[in-house]
Order: C-alpha cells, then structure tokens, then sequence
C-alpha cells in the first residue's frame, strides 16, 4: 500500500494576527479544512500569516484557497497586502508559490 502523508490545518491567535498553521500536504484533501481556517481567519483578525514551515506540497487547490482569502481580506480590510503573509516555506514550496503567485502575496 501507497503511504500519501496527509494535509493538516490549525489556528491561533497570537497578538492579535492569526497564525494558521499548514502541515503535509496541502491538496484537494485538506482544500475544505484550509478554506474554513483562512475564512475565519481573516473575519476576526488581520493581518494572517499563513506558516509554511511544516508544508511539504502545495496544489492548485491549496493555493486558489490562499489567493480567495487574500481576495477576502483585501475586501474587508481595504486594498493592501499585509492583509495576507505567507511565512517559512520550504524550497520547494516556496518555488511553486513564487511561479504562481508572482509577488501577489508577500513569501517571508
């Protein structure tokens, strides 16, 4: 049998951001926990910083949900690029979220 490491998604508060935490592999498994975190997320607080850290893959699905909530914070919180961070990504992770977003989202 075929092991497939599976997509965790997590949050807190910490000083008034939101940390939403992405570990494994985010793909169409996790999309459905990942849109509800960063929904929530980016009604209560701002800005959110997406950590990367534990993130081993990222798919079109993980990351349309990540440019949706950047969308939506850009609407509550007015046009402006600290509404969304993404933090400590891994080499690969970060390549992928560089060719696709191209600077649309801040990568630290």
């Amino acid at each position: 049998m075929n092991h497939q490491p599976l997509g965790s998604v997590s949050r807190e508060r910490l000083n008034g951001a939101s940390i939403v935490r992405l570990e494994g592999e985010i793909d169409l498994h996790a999309a459905d926990q990942l849109n509800e975190a960063l929904s929530q997320s980016m009604r209560e607080a701002h800005p959110v910083v997406v950590d990367l850290a534990g993130c081993q893959f990222i798919d079109s699905t993980g990351i349309g949900a990540i440019v949706r909530a950047f969308r939506t914070g850009q609407s509550l919180h007015g046009d402006t690029s600290s509404v969304l961070i993404l933090a400590a990504p891994v080499p690969d992770v970060k390549r992928v979220l560089e060719q696709t977003l191209d600077g649309l989202i801040p990568v630290f």
